[in-house]
């Protein structure tokens, strides 16, 4: 997004650079989405007084990982993924190598950001357009059967539901779009190369895209399946964790 502001138009690192709910207050696609908000106009993001409860997509909601199954679609219906092979290689030993670097906190790593980038540089909005659709399609076949019901009776409790996802902005949104969630959070991808984080929603940076969203609320419950989400999972009084293998609720992570 360009202002006219020349240190604003300075590109950012993926590690850096926040969403746009808290750059600049607006409710936008990428980042923060109300439900009410369409492709153009932009919405201030604002929880109202109401208790919140929190969800996780992938191996919450949902069966596998959305963003490895696209990569995975990508390869078994596109020659694009293969010509790029020796890109993909390349961001496949920059993960083992962020595997064996020490954490310091819970916080989003470039490193993290970047072997990503590189497992995933085939992809072009030409490609998302293609084949995006018919992956969706296919994906929402393995939703859990509670996960519509359940967000629905969240919703009719009186309260506030928000899905707080890292999967990309391209496939989170339409695989949800039926849930009728009240705010959706995603990975902000960069729309002219969709393989390029602009946000990565991920780990304690979700507590950021949280943050003006929540305004002080009181987050009365949270799904998830991952133990990356505990920073997400801390902020609600009930933690419900979910066995990404068969959707079921376990003990806490």
């Amino acid at each position: 997004m360009k202002t006219n502001s020349p240190s604003a138009n300075r590109r950012p690192s993926p590690r850096t650079r926040q969403p746009a709910a808290l750059r600049q207050g607006y409710g936008r696609q990428a980042a923060v989405r109300h439900k009410s908000a369409k492709a153009g106009p932009r919405r201030a993001a604002v929880v109202p007084d109401k208790p919140v409860v929190l969800f996780d997509f992938d191996g919450t909601l949902s069966a596998g990982d959305a963003n490895t199954g696209f990569w995975k679609y990508c390869f078994r219906h596109s020659l694009r993924p293969w010509i790029f092979l020796p890109v993909v290689l390349v961001g496949v030993i920059m993960r083992g190598i962020a595997a064996i670097i020490p954490r310091r906190d819970n916080r989003v790593r470039r490193i993290d950001i970047v072997w990503r980038q590189w497992f995933r540089a085939y992809i072009s909005p030409a490609l998302v357009r293609k084949l995006a659709p018919g992956f969706i399609a296919e994906h929402k076949k393995n939703r859990w059967g509670w996960a519509l019901a359940q967000v629905a009776k969240e919703r009719a409790n009186g309260n506030i539901t928000i899905l707080t996802s890292a999967g990309p902005d391209y496939l989170i949104l339409p695989l949800v779009r039926d849930m009728d969630f009240d705010y959706i959070i995603a990975s902000e991808m960069d729309p002219w190369h969709p393989w390029r984080y602009r946000f990565f929603n991920y780990m304690a940076d979700k507590i950021d895209a949280l943050s003006p969203l929540l305004n002080g609320g009181v987050v009365v419950r949270a799904y998830s399946d991952n133990a990356t989400d505990r920073p997400m999972m801390s902020l609600a009084r009930e933690q419900v964790w979910i066995d990404p293998k068969t959707g079921a609720r376990v003990s806490p992570r």
